[in-house]
């Protein structure tokens, strides 16, 4: 019984590590992509401001 526990507590913690890991390589993959797009944007799309 005390095996079955530790299995399930070990099971949890490997769960949250992969999905851990998962959204970290989306996270890397995915921002420089965003920060493309979004300096694209600022400079297509928005005003230019008047400086002095």
């Amino acid at each position: 019984m005390r095996d079955k526990v530790a299995i399930e507590v070990w099971d949890g913690w490997l769960r949250l590590f992969h999905w851990g890991l998962v959204a970290a390589v989306l996270i890397s993959f995915y921002t420089p992509r965003l920060a493309e797009r979004l300096s694209y944007f600022q400079l297509k799309c928005m005003p230019k401001r008047a400086t002095s």
